[in-house]
């Protein structure tokens, strides 16, 4: 049964005491068959009862738990919940029929799905808490007791750094795709959705004629990496998108009542309190004057979609714009009041949903949001009137 046939909790808690055939097995059959082992079914309902030579043990006298019971976070994880994905291990597997996916780098990994486990724990919680599905003893003795049964696992390590921390524990690589719980699955409602700010929420960092021509401009990724003795690696992007280390130079400011180049510069800093407060900046024009990019198609539903700047083949999310956008529909500018342009991340919001169909494009400067990676900087007063500043380091943030 494909994942997209699924159709809620309740037809996995159904399958539960459905015997499927060997053809057909559907979604939530290895979760009754698991359930189903701890008994014999002969005929009549269900018997908890020995099997091999007798012992002083009564039949019936004890409930039976489950001590751990989970699925791994992978595509039909409820096919064969029994098994899970290391890369280091040689005991490694995945559901039958899982679809495994290949990421940036042609690693194939197996492809994630956090709903499908988080469901089928629920199943098997709801299922087995429910008095009518669980046979009782002549004594009374209930032959499960949900109360003790266990979900595997809720890690003792806090998250998030497990499973950031790869450096302190080896098995953060397999936390993706495997049964953990913590950090997967909607456990508080999603908080209240808040206006996103404007274009004018922050400060801009002001062009000053003093400044260098030289900017240093370094994208930086962050990838976890478990080795193993083997020489098999498991590696993990931390994040999608690179955060930005910015140098700037300034070979002049000056410093009179026509040009207070250097007051700005020092007010600035003051106003954001050093590494305090975040503002935006625009990068070198090549990579902030953006003209005829995508926002997609329309399909006359959606009224929102997401700026992003292509560099070299490469798309990547644009945080905020300074200055006004202009949007495009069909190759016709649109007028400023059919859309309203936020940050963080950048995006367009038609007041009207496109037509489907509709080829939309923007034309935009792209900004960072950064801050400054000192608290202090160097003030050369080098001239009667002239300063000059040989590096200001600023660093991208997230929102």
């Amino acid at each position: 049964m494909a994942r997209g046939d699924l159709v809620s909790l309740a037809q996995l808690k159904a399958h539960l005491g459905v015997q499927s055939s060997a053809d057909d097995i559907l979604l939530a059959s290895m979760i009754g068959q698991i359930s189903r082992a701890i008994c014999t079914y002969i005929n009549r309902p269900f018997v908890w009862a020995p099997h091999g030579p007798a012992t002083q043990w009564k039949p019936q006298s004890k409930p039976i738990v489950f001590v751990e019971y989970g699925f791994a976070s992978v595509d039909r994880c409820t096919n064969q919940p029994n098994v899970f994905f290391d890369a280091k291990s040689t005991e490694s597997g995945t559901p039958f029929w899982s679809l495994w996916q290949g990421p940036d780098g042609g690693v194939w990994m197996p492809k994630r799905d956090d709903l499908l486990a988080d469901m089928a724990l629920q199943a098997v919680h709801d299922y087995w808490s429910a008095q009518a599905n669980i046979e009782t003893s002549s004594s009374g003795v209930p032959m499960i007791f949900a109360p003790f049964c266990c979900a595997w696992n809720w890690d003792a390590r806090p998250f998030p750094t497990f499973p950031l921390q790869a450096g302190v524990w080896g098995d953060g690589g397999n936390w993706p795709t495997g049964n953990w719980i913590c950090g997967k699955g909607p456990a508080i409602d999603p908080p209240a959705v808040e206006t996103p700010p404007g274009p004018g929420t922050f400060a801009v960092f002001p062009v000053l004629m003093g400044q260098g021509w030289g900017v240093k401009y370094a994208p930086r990724f962050s990838t976890g990496v478990l080795a193993h003795v083997s020489g098999r690696e498991a590696r993990t992007a931390r994040i999608v998108s690179p955060l930005y280390d910015i140098e700037l130079n300034f070979e002049l400011l000056r410093d009179n009542a026509s040009q207070l180049e250097l007051q700005q510069v020092i007010g600035f800093i003051g106003a954001h309190a050093g590494r305090t407060k975040p503002f935006l900046f625009a990068p070198p024009a090549g990579l902030s004057i953006c003209r005829g990019e995508s926002l997609g198609m329309g399909d006359g539903l959606a009224r929102s979609f997401l700026l992003r700047r292509m560099i070299g083949g490469y798309a990547e999310s644009v945080q905020a714009v300074t200055g006004a956008a202009t949007v495009y529909l069909n190759g016709l500018a649109l007028s400023s009041d059919a859309y309203e342009v936020s940050i963080l991340p950048a995006s367009v919001t038609f007041t009207v949903a496109p037509p489907s169909g509709a080829l939309l494009t923007v034309d935009f400067n792209a900004a960072h949001l950064v801050r400054f990676a000192e608290d202090s900087v160097d003030l050369e007063h080098f001239m009667s009137d002239f300063w000059a500043s040989k590096s200001l380091m600023l660093e991208t943030v997230r929102a």
